[in-house]
């Protein structure tokens, strides 16, 4: 609880002194604007996001919107990310220390977030915070649950679905027997892990896009071979 009210406390803070001049902020609130106005009509024209961000957003958000009613979104998927995170320490230790500082962590990393309240990132990151406490523990219900986690993420930002996609994918491989099928499966998403980022950085490598890539690769195949091998 000491860890819930420190994480509340401090997400409306730095949402309160935060703005920046891009004001990626306004671009989505006329966004929510224009959705309730138009209702259905508003998914035929052209966006970048949704349709799973703007009836998330709807949950809390209703017109007229303002700037306090998509920082309280803002604030409430901030802090229920973190509250998911220690969730799954909980689980993982059974430890309320270990939990807490778990929550604070992720609090702080997400912090990000104040500067484009309302972006579609604030959604992701709950759902990627509920899908690793679905993985705490084995059960068909939870690979459906998995799988409508990814279709969430797709029908939010499509390229963070499909990365989460290729990830769960990669785990249901590991779940295989031993065999060519496993096998097969494995050395695909391996070859994922080591070429997709180099490959989507390719044009952006001379400002400084290739160091990136070769992080997220390393990162990546040390993930998924430590999968493998469990």
């Amino acid at each position: 609880m000491a860890a819930l009210v420190w994480s509340a406390l401090f997400a409306r803070y730095v949402l309160a002194v935060s703005f920046s001049n891009y004001d990626d902020e306004g671009y989505f609130l006329l966004a929510l604007q224009r959705y309730f106005t138009l209702g259905p009509a508003a998914a035929a024209s052209y966006s970048h996001y949704g349709p799973f961000y703007y009836f998330v957003q709807s949950l809390v958000v209703s017109p007229p919107v303002t700037h306090d009613a998509g920082r309280l979104a803002t604030l409430l998927c901030w802090v229920a990310a973190g509250v998911l995170a220690a969730v799954c320490v909980w689980k993982l230790s059974g430890n309320l220390a270990l939990s807490g500082a778990a929550m604070l962590a992720v609090v702080r990393v997400l912090s990000v977030v104040a500067k484009e309240p309302s972006h579609p990132q604030q959604v992701i990151a709950v759902l990627l915070a509920l899908g690793t406490l679905l993985c705490v523990r084995a059960g068909q219900w939870r690979l459906f649950t998995l799988g409508a986690v990814g279709v969430a993420l797709v029908f939010t930002k499509i390229n963070v679905g499909g990365f989460y996609l290729v990830a769960l994918a990669h785990a249901c491989v590991c779940l295989l027997p031993r065999g060519r099928w496993r096998t097969a499966g494995l050395a695909v998403s391996m070859a994922y892990a080591v070429l997709a980022a180099p490959l989507l950085a390719r044009t952006h490598w001379s400002s400084g896009a290739a160091g990136f890539a070769l992080v997220a690769s390393l990162c990546a195949a040390a993930t998924f071979a430590m999968g493998a091998a469990g």
